[in-house]
C-alpha cells in the first residue's frame, strides 16, 4: 500500500476546501473591497496600528524603509540568515543591509553582534523571528530606543507569537510586516501588510501597478492545483503534474525573480483567504505547538538548541529545525519512504541558493554558514497531522540506526 506523500512545501497549507474557496471567492468582484478594508481594519485593530496592504511582504518591508523618513545609503541590519528578498528589499529602498551573525544556540542574532555592528550609520534593524522561535527582545529594544534606530519586525515566519516577556511579536516595534505567502502561517498564495503606529506619516509616491488577469488567474488555480499534484503524487501523475505547471510557469513561486518590480496591492480574493488564516490563528498554532513537541520529545539529540518546550510554548513553530551532519543521505532516505523534506530553510546563508552566488564572496558570518550546511527542517503545516509527525520521527530514527551499523 501506497504511504501518504508528505512534502515541506508544495502547497502542503491548502486542504481540498480551501482550493475551491480559492477558486470562487470574490469571483466577479463582488464584496472585493470590503474585504480588503475588512482585513486592513482586523489587522489594525490587533496591532494597534495603521494597515497597508501589498501583494508580496518584500514590498511592505522596502515601503517602511521609505516611509520611515531614513536617508538613503544608511546601513540596515538584518539577519545573515535569511531569504534573499529581505536583502533586495533593503538595497531598493536604496540603503545597505548589514549581516548580523545568528548567536551559537539560536536561529536569531543578539545584543551583542548589534552592538559589534553598530555604527552611527545604522538607522533600522529588522528582527526576523526565523521558523517561528522568538528571541529575547528586550536588549534590541531599548538599544533601539537609546540610539534612535528604527525597529522593524518581520512577522513572516511569527505572527501569532509572543517574545520572552510575553509581548506579542509585531507589538513592539515601529514598523511589523505580514506575509501571506506561499508556506507561511497566514498562507493565502501571496500577499503582505505593513503596520505603522505613526499615524502622521502621509502615504510616500511610489509607482503602484495592478496584477495582470493572468497573474490572479494563475493564484487562484494554485492550491486547487497543488493539492492534485500532493494526491496524485505517488502514482507518478503528481509529479508529471508538477513538472508540466512548473515548465509552463503556471505556478506561481514565492522568489520568482529578485529584480525591482513595481509596488502591487492585493485583490479582494486574496484578502478574503487571508482574513480566513488570520480568524483562525489560534487553532493553527495549537496544532503546530503539538506536532513540534513530538518532534522535541522523539528526536532531542537532532533538534536545533532552540527548540525547547518553553520556546515552542510561545512560538509559532513555522517549521522544525534538526541538525543533521549527513543531510543529503536523510533527505534521501525519507524520499524513498514518501517524505519529501529537501525543501531547506535555508541551506545556503542568504536563500535560495541559486541566488548565493551574488552574496557569497563579501560573506563572512561562520555560524549562519556553519548551521545552513547541516540544516534540515520538519514540517507542520496546516494539513500536517500528529500521525504523520510521528510517521515521520519513526523513519529518522530508522535512519539513524541504519547510520550506526555502517
Amino acid at each position: 500500500m501506497l504511504k501518504k506523500p508528505i512534502f515541506n512545501s508544495v502547497g502542503s497549507n491548502y486542504t481540498y476546501l480551501f482550493g475551491i474557496n480559492a477558486i470562487f471567492s470574490n469571483l466577479f468582484g463582488f464584496g472585493g473591497e470590503n474585504a480588503r478594508q475588512d482585513l486592513r481594519e482586523v489587522i489594525s485593530k490587533h496591532y494597534d496600528g495603521v494597515t497597508a496592504l501589498f501583494y508580496k511582504g518584500r514590498e511592505a518591508i522596502e515601503y517602511a524603509l521609505l516611509l520611515s523618513g531614513i536617508p538613503k545609503g544608511s546601513h540596515i541590519i538584518i539577519s545573515g540568515y535569511t531569504c534573499a528578498v529581505v536583502v533586495k528589499a533593503v538595497e531598493y529602498a536604496g540603503m545597505i543591509p548589514i549581516y548580523a551573525d545568528i548567536s551559537d544556540n539560536d536561529l536569531n542574532f543578539n545584543i551583542s553582534e548589534i552592538e559589534r555592528l553598530y555604527t552611527s550609520d545604522v538607522k533600522a534593524i529588522i528582527v526576523q523571528n526565523s521558523l517561528g522561535f522568538l528571541p529575547d527582545i528586550r536588549p534590541i529594544e531599548e538599544f533601539c530606543k537609546k540610539n534612535n534606530i528604527i525597529l522593524i519586525e518581520d512577522l513572516a515566519h511569527s505572527v501569532g507569537g509572543r517574545y520572552i516577556d510575553g509581548r506579542e511579536a509585531g507589538t513592539v516595534s515601529d514598523y511589523s510586516i505580514l506575509s501571506f505567502s506561499q508556506d507561511k502561517l497566514l498562507d493565502s498564495i501571496s500577499g503582505g501588510a505593513l503596520i505603522f503606529r505613526d499615524v502622521t506619516k502621509m502615504p510616500i509616491a511610489v509607482k503602484w501597478k495592478h496584477l495582470s488577469v493572468y497573474e490572479k488567474f494563475r493564484d487562484r488555480c494554485y492550491p486547487l492545483s497543488m493539492w492534485k499534484v500532493r494526491h496524485m503524487y505517488n502514482i507518478g501523475i503528481g509529479k508529471l503534474l508538477h513538472n508540466i505547471l512548473k515548465r509552463t510557469n503556471f505556478i506561481s513561486k514565492p522568489v520568482e525573480s529578485l529584480d525591482r518590480q513595481d509596488f502591487k496591492t492585493i485583490s479582494g480574493w486574496y484578502a478574503t483567504l487571508a482574513l480566513g488564516r488570520f480568524n483562525s490563528l489560534q487553532y493553527d498554532l495549537k496544532r503546530r505547538r503539538k506536532i513540534c513537541s513530538i518532534y522535541l520529545k522523539s528526536l532531542g539529540d537532532m533538534i536545533h538548541p532552540i527548540v525547547t518546550e518553553e520556546s515552542i510554548s510561545r512560538g509559532t513553530c513555522l517549521r522544525v529545525p534538526i541538525l543533521c551532519e549527513n543531510r543529503d543521505s536523510l533527505i534521501e532516505f525519507l524520499k524513498n519512504k514518501s517524505i519529501y523534506i529537501s525543501d531547506i530553510w535555508y541551506d545556503v546563508p542568504i536563500a535560495p541558493k541559486k541566488y548565493w552566488g551574488e552574496f557569497e564572496k563579501n560573506f563572512n558570518l561562520p555560524n549562519s554558514t556553519a548551521i545552513s550546511k547541516k540544516m534540515l527542517n520538519l514540517p507542520t503545516h496546516a494539513t500536517m497531522t500528529e500521525r504523520d509527525a510521528k510517521r515521520i520521527v519513526e523513519n529518522i530514527k530508522l535512519w539513524q540506526a541504519l547510520q550506526l551499523k555502517k
